[in-house]
């Protein structure tokens, strides 16, 4: 009887376990074909943070892109379920086309959800965006810039142009 209580009691606690935050392994994980990545630090006392980088060229013709950088911080109880980001960064000024593109940043918050997936991949979603990253290392520090030349073409919409039509400020668009 006393064995019989003792292994429902581990099966109970071995399965309301597996309900309680996911498990994200710090590092550095990459969306496949694009150079968008995301980044996990240790949890700690607040939770886990996700830095979620997205690169876009505004032109076919740039060799640079254009960054926005979103930074989620998953409490420790977080149950897979969209939130907002803490931050939200686009600031970056690139040249091409004869033309000059800053990157002003977004207008509302991205919610996005995050939830691990077997082999030590994040499944990230949000309105618009769904994709699986795979981790590629421990390391957190940024890629060098040649990482970037495989970005995709990205959403974006023009908040202003100067009247010599030289330069542009663009925001990233995540909704539809």
């Amino acid at each position: 009887m006393r064995a019989t209580v003792l292994a429902t009691l581990t099966v109970a606690l071995s399965s309301s376990l597996s309900f309680a935050e996911p498990l994200f392994v710090p590092g550095r994980y990459v969306l496949p074909i694009t150079a968008h990545d995301l980044y996990v630090s240790p949890p700690g006392q607040t939770g886990t943070t996700v830095t979620v980088n997205f690169r876009f060229k505004p032109i076919r013709a740039c060799t640079d892109t254009l960054d926005s950088v979103l930074v989620y911080q998953l409490p420790p109880d977080y149950g897979n379920a969209p939130i907002n980001e803490v931050s939200a960064t686009c600031n970056k000024t690139i040249r091409c086309g004869g033309m000059e593109f800053r990157c002003v940043g977004a207008k509302q918050p991205y919610p996005m959800a995050f939830r691990p997936v077997p082999l030590q991949e994040i499944k990230a979603s949000g309105e618009s965006f769904s994709g699986t990253y795979k981790y590629v290392s421990e390391s957190i520090p940024r890629p060098r810039a040649a990482l970037l030349r495989r970005a995709s073409i990205g959403n974006f919409e023009m908040v202003e142009e100067s009247p010599d039509k030289k330069t542009r400020s663009v925001r990233f668009r995540m909704g539809q």
